[in-house]
């Protein structure tokens, strides 16, 4: 049986919102579980290179499938940071034993064992976990590796009773801003071209926010900075 995979990468939270507006929620998929990969960590990462090498460990293994994906917010090349994904997102993984079943598999490119989570690493966890539960509106709460099965991962500094907090009070309300002095200007994506824009003075719902300093319109019709914005 070949290895289920599609490597695929998106640089920023915005292109992954992009590709996974046309993903329609699996109807296995309840909730995602967390890990962090130990090895490579955020200094090895090589990424289309580590991807694939992991795949032959992982077929090496006997698995038939891998985690979903790979966040890499911190590496030597910039162009390896983002969103990877290795199996894709609509087929059932392989991760966490029992919790395969119902639940994507999210990798951190990290090791949380010996060190806490990064700014940049733990703000982009919670980038693509809110983006993925608005997106399918999932209700089960994320859990982590660890919860599943008896391991150590995803080390002693991933708190998730904090994780599940943080996420909840993201996926909070949608808020209503104000633009603030001159227009904003949406895109289809951040780095795309300009889709339109916002007068000053327009009252806009912002259904998700970003690291990376971008917001997404509720409306559906892209992003904006959130600098040009105020709440309402």
């Amino acid at each position: 049986m070949a290895f289920d995979a599609q490597i695929m990468h998106w640089p920023t939270p915005a292109a992954f919102a992009a590709h996974l507006a046309t993903v329609p929620r699996p109807t296995w998929c309840a909730s995602a579980t967390v890990h962090n990969t130990y090895i490579p960590n955020e200094t090895q990462w090589r990424g289309q290179a580590s991807m694939l090498s992991m795949i032959k460990t992982y077929t090496g293994k006997g698995w038939s499938a891998g985690p979903h994906l790979y966040l890499a917010a911190q590496c030597p090349n910039p162009a390896d940071r983002g969103i990877w994904q290795m199996t894709p997102l609509t087929h059932v993984g392989v991760h966490a034993g029992p919790c395969n079943a119902t639940r994507l598999g999210i990798e951190n490119v990290a090791d949380w064992q010996a060190r806490p989570p990064t700014p940049a690493q733990y703000g982009l966890l919670l980038d693509v976990l809110e983006l993925i539960f608005r997106a399918w509106r999932l209700t089960v709460p994320v859990n982590v590796h660890k919860e599943c099965m008896d391991r150590t991962c995803p080390g002693q500094y991933l708190n998730s009773d904090t994780l599940r907090a943080e996420l909840a009070a993201r996926l909070a309300p949608v808020r209503v801003y104000r633009v603030a002095g001159l227009p904003v200007y949406q895109r289809q994506d951040l780095a795309g071209p300009l889709a339109g824009h916002l007068d000053s003075g327009a009252h806009v719902a912002i259904d998700a926010t970003y690291t990376n300093g971008a917001g997404h319109l509720q409306s559906g019709l892209g992003f904006v900075a959130m600098d040009g914005l105020e709440a309402a």
